[in-house]
């Protein structure tokens, strides 16, 4: 059981994924899949030339082609199709068109292959012949990247940043940023090296905004895509631009970081400490933060921690509060507790604990009782009934106590008098 004492200081997924089978005559082709290795296994291969070819349009479809010179006895070709680190590809039987180079073609959509924007893909064909024979060509990776625009790309052992209008230094500006940023968060939180980061920024909103949609996502100021190393945001040229920009970045990183540490466990993490963790790093911290925290402790409006734990509410509104006091709260630890026992509920919750689980575990006392202590020490209009209800039964204690010794001392005031 991990016991965190506070400071001496001032209050203040792994899932399996069905496989995608279209148009397959039989099962066999995925019993190949599993058995056999990656390299022609017919006495005919030095004979064959695959040349392979993908195309898509983004949100879309993907084409994916191959030209099959050398041979005339092909009766089937495959195409395997895995995104990302899915152990279990999509498989989907391509149209052939006969000649002396048979051409082969696969045309899927974006959306029934569950392809997220800027994700890898890694796809391989299997040709099959008349006399029982197969080829297998090597896999080939590529991006699925937002090809709408001209991306420019600048990096350097484990950061790229890629952005659309500005020149080379505004790249430089991004990837500096970055770097410092990274640096900052691992030195604050104590969070692991990164081996990779990928960061697209857009020149404005509605821009973003549509590239998310196209992966299902809604949010519009920034997103992480952990799995993915990936962070997308909106960043403008000029000043407004590069508040936004120092604003967001370290909060998407704080994402990406943290994945690093949590790995498969990362989506237990309470959204209130996940969302606290990241908006506590803004470079720039928005003062509608203060100005909402504010508003809810005097109007006794707060959300409770406890709902915090899932998700955040929807309207807008309320999720700025939802991030303004997840700030607040996961300050508050980190005052009374520090950095190492901010740590250990990471652990806790990388071992599966539950929300109000690993609080406890933790700090050895209900995330309510966290809670009051934190609206009573941080917040201008705390609510004193709330805070003193743990501790009501000491409270009379002590008032009986004081009212026997009262009764005491002046019995024996009477009888000094007398």
């Amino acid at each position: 059981m991990n016991l965190v004492k506070p400071n001496h200081i001032d209050a203040a997924s792994l899932f399996f994924r069905s496989v995608a089978i279209r148009q397959l005559p039989s099962i066999l082709l995925v019993v190949i899949l599993l058995l056999s290795p990656l390299e022609a296994v017919s006495g005919q291969a030095d004979e064959i030339h695959v040349d392979t070819h993908t195309e898509y349009k983004y949100g879309s479809t993907i084409n994916f082609s191959a030209q099959i010179q050398g041979v005339s006895e092909v009766i089937r070709a495959a195409v395997f199709i895995r995104e990302g680190s899915s152990e279990f590809p999509n498989v989907a039987i391509a149209v052939l068109s006969d000649g002396s180079t048979i051409s082969a073609e696969v045309i899927e959509e974006v959306q029934a292959l569950g392809v997220e924007p800027f994700s890898t893909i890694t796809y391989w064909w299997q040709i099959d012949f008349a006399n029982g024979d197969n080829y297998i060509t090597d896999p080939v990776s590529f991006v699925y990247e937002d090809n709408r625009f001209d991306w420019h790309s600048l990096g350097n052992s484990n950061i790229t940043v890629h952005w659309i209008e500005g020149e080379l230094t505004r790249g430089q500006d991004i990837l500096n940023l970055a770097s410092d940023s990274i640096l900052k968060i691992q030195r604050d939180l104590a969070l692991p090296a990164l081996d990779h980061v990928s960061i697209y920024t857009y020149p404005t909103a509605g821009q973003l905004q549509s590239s998310i949609r196209m992966g299902g996502a809604t949010w519009v100021g920034g997103h992480a895509q952990p799995e993915l190393r990936t962070v997308l945001l909106t960043a403008p040229t000029g000043v407004e631009g590069q508040i936004s920009l120092e604003r967001d970045l370290p909060h998407e990183l704080v994402h990406i970081l943290l994945y690093e540490r949590m790995g498969d466990q990362y989506h237990n993490l309470p959204t209130w400490l996940n969302e606290g963790l990241a908006t506590l790093q803004e470079g720039v911290p928005n003062p509608a933060y203060i100005f909402e925290l504010d508003r809810a402790a005097r109007e006794n409006a707060l959300i409770s921690m406890h709902s915090l734990c899932a998700s955040f509410p929807i309207s807008e509104e309320d999720a700025l509060l939802a991030y303004a006091q997840s700030a607040s709260f996961t300050q508050y630890l980190l005052d009374i507790y520090g950095v190492g026992g901010v740590a250990l509920l990471l652990d806790a919750y990388q071992e599966g604990t539950s929300c109000e689980g690993g609080v406890q575990r933790v700090y050895q006392r209900p995330i309510s009782q966290l809670e009051n202590e934190w609206r009573w020490t941080t917040l201008s209009n705390p609510n004193l009934l709330d805070f003193a209800q743990p501790l009501l039964p000491w409270v009379l204690l002590g008032l009986s106590v004081l009212v026997v010794f009262g009764v005491i001392l002046l019995l024996s005031r009477r009888q000094h008098k007398g």
